[in-house]
């Protein structure tokens, strides 16, 4: 199965979206390929339909115009399968938890693909066909976000826990480096020649020099300043060092507190710094960031038992491929 040449009809449908779903009355065209078992999950068989609907739509999501890179072929082939099943074995696991699918939300997904199609040519002629088929992939799609939510659904973490979270990720909770910068800076657009840049570069290293020769930073700020902290001589006050920009970094880097750095030619035209102070970076106290260390905590608990679900369930599931060189189920 060519997933460049398979019939394009297949990749207007979709197991995300109702407004994918509504273009399916198009798959009758191409029943054979449609009805085709490629293998089976706990007894509950995976149609070609099934498969390639997953593919075809990861396909337009992933890639430019729907065309796989040179070589990715099978790799997107074995992900998908491997990504059908576990949909299956999810929705199964849901249904025995004694989830139920939203029957009037997905009810009314129904009428408006059918409603959106009804002029459509064949539509008609295959449309219990096609909405019962719709149907099981809403239902399904349903059910795995239901259980999704339940698992992710995680207790509180106990203090205990909370703190051992902490302390095992301090750089997380770890404040970045500032520094306390005055800046001068000479505005250049983007659309100036070279040669104003040079010349604006000139002008700056004269500002360099008459700050070396003594005269107040702040003074020369207010004067020929471009930037916001122009009106304050300058001073920006306290700022996460990184944010910089890499070539003024890289001079702040270098400078003992009190000194001053050359022309720096930026992305906003020339800048000269001077270096007041630091505060390095340190850990934020655990009282302080408590509610984001039991938000982390819950978001990667919550990851920790939806991955164990899916691992178990596929450990336990009865898998029977019946077209291998069709549905390539392996590690993804």
């Amino acid at each position: 199965m060519n997933l460049v040449r398979v019939n394009a009809v297949l990749a207007m449908v979709c197991l995300a979206t109702a407004a994918v779903f509504a273009n399916a009355a198009e798959v009758a065209k191409a029943p054979s390929l449609g009805e085709e078992v490629l293998a089976t999950v706990n007894g509950h068989a995976i149609s070609a339909r099934d498969y390639m609907t997953v593919v075809i739509n990861t396909m337009r999501e992933r890639f430019y115009h729907g065309k796989v890179p040179e070589g990715q072929e099978q790799a997107i082939r074995k992900e998908m399968a491997n990504l059908v099943v576990e949909r299956m074995l999810l929705a199964e696991e849901a249904a025995r938890r004694g989830l139920i699918a939203d029957a009037v939300k997905i009810d009314g997904e129904l009428a408006a693909i059918d409603k959106k199609n009804a002029a459509t040519p064949g539509w008609a002629d295959d449309r219990e066909r096609l909405l019962s088929w719709i149907r099981g992939q809403l239902v399904r799609r349903e059910l795995v976000e239901q259980i999704e939510r339940v698992v992710r659904d995680v207790p509180a973490a106990t203090p205990e826990q909370l703190r051992a979270y902490y302390e095992r990720h301090p750089d997380l909770f770890t404040a970045p480096e500032q520094v306390h910068l005055s800046v001068i800076l000479l505005k250049i657009d983007p659309w100036q020649p070279v040669e104003f840049r040079d010349k604006v570069l000139d002008e700056a290293k004269a500002l360099r020099q008459r700050l070396a020769d003594g005269t107040d930073f702040s003074q020369l700020a207010r004067e020929h300043s471009g930037h916001d902290s122009a009106k304050s001589g300058g001073d920006m006050g306290y700022v996460h060092a990184d944010l910089m920009g890499e070539a003024v970094r890289a001079q702040i880097d270098k400078l003992a507190p009190g000194a001053t750095s050359d022309a720096i030619a930026v992305l906003e035209g020339v800048v000269i710094v001077r270096l007041h102070d630091r505060k390095p970076a340190q850990v934020v106290a655990f009282d302080t960031v408590r509610e984001g260390v039991e938000r982390l905590w819950r978001s990667e608990r919550g990851d920790e038992l939806w991955s164990e679900l899916k691992a178990r369930l596929r450990k336990s599931a009865a898998i029977q491929v019946l077209d291998a060189s069709q549905f390539p189920l392996g590690s993804s």
